[in-house]
């Protein structure tokens, strides 16, 4: 750390820093465009073996070679914000995976990662490039929560826990207008997804070549059955890393309804995987774990057929814990039936005390996922 702190910027990166940064007025965005510049330019590939998995390369060095585990990429955005006169940190701090803390367990075990810190007006910046869709905003998710050992200098540092964002910055609203076509179903959708599933979708999209471009958007989009086919697809944002990933498309489902003499069976619930994981085994000891706090709302829209009236809705329901918010509901408004799901979750672990609260969640929503509108012929 003492030899990358104490190299004076090449010629080269001193250079790369100066274009990165000469049309740019603040500290903080310019310490922006290189962290960005690193995430796109610098190749992330892992060293374990023997001192490679401890002694950071040169910044000179991974200027040259565009490619460097954690540990030369923290150090190369050091030594480039140190060209331009910003002062950043090197940063030990430990994945999720190690289940220790500084502050607790003062030791080089609990860390076995690096990245850079910038800090400005009070708030901390955590600058991890292996990573390459990361906006400077948030944290990579797999640093959440963990404590960060910050080096300020030969004598001095400081330790920080990372924050853990809010369930109202990772979001994702999705909004669908659907008609009956005998047993068909045709949809209008267009959804808008933020924080990290907007980190997520980003990641994808970056390597999908544009003649799979279609099927890509199918594939993250899926609901009703194995069907599904869209059509007059528009995307923005996706790949742009602080923006907000906003999708729309028409879509159709065949054979979706079910009809039975006069009547017609629609489940509103179109995508059926809003929570994966189903009930957790008592006899389980470790936590559950949850890559990051999250909100999802669904709101859809079905227009009653001609001819046609609403028979049933299904029961409302409301699921509330202080980990998280679960509400379903069906009203009819006119000549259409409206049903909002809301599902809002805030914990990275859930320790086993708490799974009878998740079990009772998972049992609602197994009986919602499988109640229906019922409409019948006038």
């Amino acid at each position: 750390i003492a030899e990358v702190e104490q190299e004076t910027p090449s010629k080269a990166l001193a250079e790369i820093a100066d274009s990165i940064t000469k049309n740019l007025t603040t500290n903080f965005d310019k310490v922006q465009a290189i962290y960005y510049w690193v995430q796109d330019h610098v190749k992330y590939i892992a060293f374990e073996e023997g001192d490679g998995g401890f002694v950071p390369r040169q910044p000179s060095r991974i200027i040259e070679k565009r490619y460097g585990d954690c540990k030369d990429m923290a150090s190369l955005i050091y030594s480039m914000t140190k060209a331009i006169q910003i002062p950043t940190y090197l940063t030990w701090i430990g994945s999720r995976s190690l289940p220790y803390d500084y502050t607790d367990f003062p030791s080089s075990f609990c860390d076995n990662h690096m990245i850079a810190t910038y800090k400005e007006n009070g708030n901390y910046y955590f600058l991890d490039a292996t990573n390459s869709f990361q906006p400077i905003a948030l944290p990579t998710g797999f640093i959440q929560d963990k404590e960060a050992f910050i080096h300020l200098n030969a004598d001095e540092f400081e330790i920080v826990k990372v924050p853990t964002p809010d369930w109202k910055v990772t979001k994702m609203i999705d909004s669908s207008f659907i008609q009956l076509q005998e047993k068909n179903i045709i949809g209008k959708t267009r959804s808008v997804s933020t924080g990290f599933y907007h980190i997520y979708l980003g990641n994808l999209a970056k390597s999908v070549p544009i003649k799979e471009y279609h099927n890509f958007i199918t594939s993250i989009n899926e609901r009703g059955n194995n069907s599904f086919a869209i059509s007059n697809e528009k995307v923005n944002g996706i790949t742009n890393r602080d923006d907000q990933t906003t999708m729309s498309f028409d879509w159709k489902v065949q054979n979706y309804a079910t009809v039975l003499d006069n009547e017609i069976y629609v489940n509103m619930i179109l995508n059926k995987d809003f929570v994966q994981q189903g009930e957790l085994k008592k006899s389980r000891i470790a936590p559950y774990e949850m890559e990051n706090h999250f909100s999802d709302k669904y709101v859809t829209t079905l227009t009653i057929p001609a001819g046609y009236k609403v028979k049933s809705l299904p029961m409302n329901n409301v699921f509330d814990t202080d980990f998280m918010h679960y509400a379903i509901e069906y009203k009819q408004l006119g000549n259409t039936i409206v049903m909002t799901l809301n599902f809002d979750l805030q914990f990275l672990l859930l320790q086993p005390d708490r799974f009878e609260e998740w079990n009772n969640f998972i049992k609602i929503k197994k009986s919602a996922l499988a109640e229906s509108v019922v409409l019948i012929k006038q």
